[in-house]
């Protein structure tokens, strides 16, 4: 092969190299883009580029590799013509060698017949010569020139195989030059090939950290993702719970609205009779004008009577009756079965209620007589995990643990100003107390809400201030799968899990007294909730 296509064969893969190394670049700083932009959605999309661009490198490297055998064949190739070249050589050194020891030869034993000649011819000079040796000495003269002809042509060959050897040589010599430059650019190809290995190894480790570090985060996404997914299952079931819940709260609303619905139906009958009544009154009146008048007049007065009357009963029901538990007046007193340990038990009618309850009364030394208790938990034998409707009602055991209603508590608090006592005792026996000065239970329209609280004072802190204005409401505890009903228990709850010993409640379904102690919960051993009326 020519020096020029060996040059054009070196100049190749430099270029392809230059090339594989900046497509590596590229490529390398496009992985990285990809890592720094890329979000979880693209996983897949940058593996398979990543192994698409360390199969084009392999491929790149395969293809320089080939043209790197192929550079060392054609290399062998030379030297080998080179080493025939120098057998070539040394055969004509040899042969000029041999030819200039012939000729010498030749030369010397050519001298020797001249020399013999010469001194044949002088002897026969000095003797006689006679015409055969004349004869004689001429062919010698001739054969001499000859002999003298075949040393010129022998010298003339040897000057034109020197000529040749120089040649050679200097062929050789170009070759030698040449082969010089293919192995400093062969070695230049093998310290680029190396480079480049070192780089592909550079980068294939940097693919491979890339790889396991986008296999952490893939496989951290599919944990976060099944714990979204435990999240939502969560979600579900709550969402299917609240459905279950509002399905009931809405059949209980409907009951309610039938119920009002029958009411407004009785009314609507009462009202059509009043105005039947006042048809046939205004057609008695029409019939005698004065006899209406006076009658008139007198209704007025019986009217502006029962007005005064009417008006001095309101003012005893804003106070609201109580009356001892009694029959008819010539009766003996009731004995209230499973009740008779109770030392105080009347009966309450709030104003506009429809008929009147039974209640427990109780004195505090503290705080004076004639408290109305409404609420008690003592050892949790009544069960708090009811319906909405059946606090709004109220439930439980007068003697044990009750709670008196939201429907009574609104009738009660909103005629007259009460007041609120709460009473609280711990595992460790220690009691405290809050008191609220003007305590008001909005309607059922107002879902019962804590409209006012009032002054606080007393010793157990004023935790029952963060339920104020929330309205009274059932909340579902997802641990216990149970329901409890208060105010928004931020701080407390008195309507909670009963526990029978000192525990850290997880949540707010329990009987506690705020988070005083490290934002930690702890339950009670009993409570009370008692009201009366502000003097």
């Amino acid at each position: 092969m020519k020096p020029v296509n060996l040059n054009n064969l070196s100049q190749k893969p430099r270029g392809s190299l230059d090339d594989s190394t900046t497509e590596n670049n590229s490529v390398s700083s496009g992985s990285d883009v990809e890592d720094m932009s890329g979000g979880t959605s693209d996983q897949k999309r940058i593996v398979q580029g990543l192994k698409k661009t360390i199969k084009r490198n392999k491929t790149k490297i395969n293809e320089l590799v080939a043209k790197l055998t192929i550079s060392e064949m054609q290399l062998a190739s030379e030297k080998e013509k080179c080493n025939h070249k120098d057998s070539l050589i040394k055969s004509l050194h040899f042969s000029i060698d041999l030819v200039n020891q012939t000729k010498e030869l030749s030369i010397q034993k050519t001298q020797n017949q001249i020399l013999d000649l010469q001194n044949a011819l002088d002897l026969r000079k000095s003797n006689s010569i006679e015409p055969n040796d004349q004869i004689t000495i001429d062919k010698l003269n001739a054969k001499i020139e000859k002999l003298e002809c075949m040393v010129q042509e022998k010298d003339d060959k040897c000057v034109e195989l020197e000529e040749k050897t120089q040649k050679y040589e200097n062929d050789l010599q170009e070759r030698d030059e040449q082969i010089a430059r293919l192995e400093a650019e062969l070695k230049t190809y093998e310290d680029k090939l190396k480079e480049k290995d070192d780089k592909l190894a550079m980068f294939s480790k940097t693919t491979e950290n890339n790889l396991q570090e986008r296999d952490e985060q893939i496989a951290r996404l599919k944990a976060e993702l099944k714990t979204y997914e435990v999240k939502l299952k969560e979600k579900d079931d709550k969402l299917a719970m609240f459905s279950k819940t509002t399905e009931n709260n809405l059949q209980e609303r409907d009951e309610q609205i039938a119920r009002l619905k029958a009411e407004l139906k009785t009314y609507e009958v009462k009202l059509k009779e009043k105005d039947d009544k006042l048809a046939m009154f205004s057609k008695t009146t029409e019939n005698n004008l004065q006899e209406r008048d006076e009658q008139i007049a007198r209704l007025k007065a019986e009217l502006k009577t029962y007005e005064v009357k009417l008006k001095e009963k309101d003012d005893k029901l804003a106070m609201f009756s109580i009356t001892t538990v009694r029959g008819h007046e010539n009766s003996e007193p009731h004995v209230l079965l499973n009740c008779t340990k109770v030392s105080s038990i009347k009966f309450v009618t709030p104003h506009n209620f429809i008929e009147p309850f039974a209640a427990v009364f109780e004195d505090i030394p503290s705080a004076g007589p004639d408290w109305m208790v409404i609420q008690r938990r003592v050892d949790g034998s009544v069960d708090f995990n009811k319906r909405i409707g059946s606090f709004w009602k109220g439930f439980g055991d007068l003697s044990r643990e009750f709670w008196i209603g939201c429907e009574k508590l609104h009738k009660l608090t909103s005629g007259r100003r009460h007041e609120l006592y709460i009473q609280l005792v711990d595992f460790d026996d220690a009691t405290a107390f809050a008191r609220y000065d003007h305590f008001v239970i909005g309607s059922w329209d107002e879902q019962y809400k804590l409209l006012c609280l009032g002054a606080y004072s007393g010793n157990a802190g004023d935790y029952m201030r963060s339920s104020h204005d929330s309205i009274f409401n059932k909340y579902w505890d997802y641990n216990l799968q149970t329901v409890y009903s208060f105010w928004h228990p931020i701080d407390c709850n008195l309507n909670g899990k009963y526990y029978g010993s000192k525990v850290v409640l997880k949540n707010e379904n329990g009987i506690f007294w705020g988070r005083w102690n490290f934002g930690e919960k702890h339950s009670l051993k009993s409570c009370k909730m008692l009201i009366r009326p502000k003097p």
